[in-house]
């Protein structure tokens, strides 16, 4: 955490999503750095260390999202991840003993107000008191 700031990483390949998942965390006294790829996003651990991250499945690059995941665990194995997906069949028991914990939120018509519960309760894990 820098300055007091959440670090978010939204790893996503599309664009429109990214600007979507933005405005759920404007409110969020954040920083939300951006990857297409899950290489641009491993990249940046060293130098930004995540406090949460919002990864998709299909990425940019030679990483999917499970991939990616695999490489933040092993850097940092207690940050929280939300999957945010179309693909509902990585939430499996399996993936989650696997790659370790995450939430699963489907990219459908309710999926960005089930991903903005999620964020709520993420960003309530840092707060004093918590």
């Amino acid at each position: 955490m820098e300055n007091n700031k959440l670090t978010f990483y939204v790893v996503e390949d599309s664009a429109l999503f990214q600007h979507m998942i933005g405005r759920l965390l404007q409110p969020i006294n954040a920083q939300a750095l951006y990857f297409t790829s899950g290489e641009e996003a491993i990249n940046k651990l060293p130098l930004h260390p995540p406090d949460l991250v919002i990864l998709d499945y299909n990425l940019d690059g030679n990483m999917n999202g499970l991939d990616t995941l695999q490489v933040i665990r092993r850097h940092y194995p207690v940050v929280y991840v939300i999957l945010f997906s179309t693909r509902a069949e990585i939430n499996t028991a399996e993936n989650i003993q696997r790659y370790g914990e995450f939430d699963f939120v489907e990219k459908n018509k309710t999926g960005f107000g089930v991903l903005q519960q999620k964020i709520n309760q993420a960003v309530s894990q840092f707060e004093p008191g918590a």
